[in-house]
């Protein structure tokens, strides 16, 4: 058995407004907003055969704004005075054992 999860961002279920929808897709490094199919094909693959050596895995599903080190809309950090590298749980993991401190 596995556990993994899927962490949707921007995504049309129609709860955004079309400004919304535009200002997002503007910032997205993709250029768009997601759409449901965005979220569903990597959790078919995770079920499937294929994603059956993965496990413990959160999946962000965010057209890669988590991979930005700026905050979209400003360019400025988004931990301004945080000297911590940015990314996923990976890196608070490592700053903690290193006795440092995540932002």
């Amino acid at each position: 058995m596995t556990c993994d999860a899927i962490d949707p961002e921007p995504t049309d279920t129609g709860w955004m407004s079309e400004e919304q929808k535009e200002d997002t897709a503007r910032v997205t490094p993709l250029g768009r907003i997601g759409v449901p199919q965005d979220c569903a094909n990597p959790v078919t693959f995770l079920c499937s055969a294929e994603g059956g050596w993965i496990n413990g895995r959160l999946l962000r599903s965010d057209g890669g704004l988590g991979g930005q080190a700026t905050h979209p809309r400003t360019r400025e950090r988004r931990n301004p005075g945080c000297d911590a590298p940015t990314g996923g749980t990976m890196d608070r993991r490592r700053i903690r054992r290193s006795g440092g401190t995540a932002c």
